[in-house]
């Protein structure tokens, strides 16, 4: 089923990128017609921001509109919208964190546990919604499975996880980790 999907989505792409090729030469055309014979309305070019600029682009020769000298004109694809949002998301992420991690210091510094914990919570509800956002622009499936329920920063850290209460812990600390020859399979020499 999820290779019919597939060849599917290639069908519609090829398509697509037919149609978007096609879109593009039509801009550049348009765009030529204006170089030519001028806007229908002037009035244009003095009424929006960097107007002197959008004058100064039809002013250079057709050849060098055409070969995309100074601009390239082409129809945004799903694709090239994705990218765009995973750039933008990105940043954004950063960004959050660095503001979580700034004002968790400032509450800190004032020493109210429970302003405290208001950040934390809403830092974890707004990180695992910017991640979810993110890996969504990857295409990403079973994103419930990948990141940790919302439901479990709301009610206090153990909603949504089996066997945890309030007083239990969600890892067992108590044990000591294996050691690295304790992880070999049985019959295989040490290292050492």
């Amino acid at each position: 089923m999820l290779s019919r999907v597939q060849e599917g989505n290639k069908k519609f792409g090829f398509i697509f990128e037919n149609i978007r090729e096609w879109l593009s030469e039509s801009f550049v055309d348009v765009a030529c017609n204006i170089q030519q014979f001028g806007p229908s309305n002037v009035e244009f070019f003095e009424r929006i921001n960097s107007g002197d600029l959008v004058k100064t682009f039809f002013t250079l020769p057709q050849a060098s509109i055409r070969a995309g000298m100074l601009i390239d004109l082409k129809a945004a694809g799903q694709l090239d919208n994705k990218m765009l949002d995973r750039q933008n998301l990105t940043q954004v992420t950063g960004a959050y964190q660095q503001y979580v991690s700034g004002i968790l210091q400032l509450a800190q510094m004032n020493q109210d546990p429970t302003l405290i914990g208001a950040i934390v919570k809403q830092g974890m509800l707004g990180g695992t919604e910017l991640m979810h956002q993110l890996l969504e622009t990857f295409d990403i499936q079973n994103l419930n499975r990948i990141l940790l329920d919302e439901s479990i920063f709301r009610q206090g850290g153990s909603a949504g996880v089996s066997g945890a209460s309030q007083n239990q812990p969600l890892v067992n600390n108590t044990q000591t980790p294996p050691s690295p020859t304790q992880l070999l399979p049985s019959g295989t020499p040490s290292p050492t």
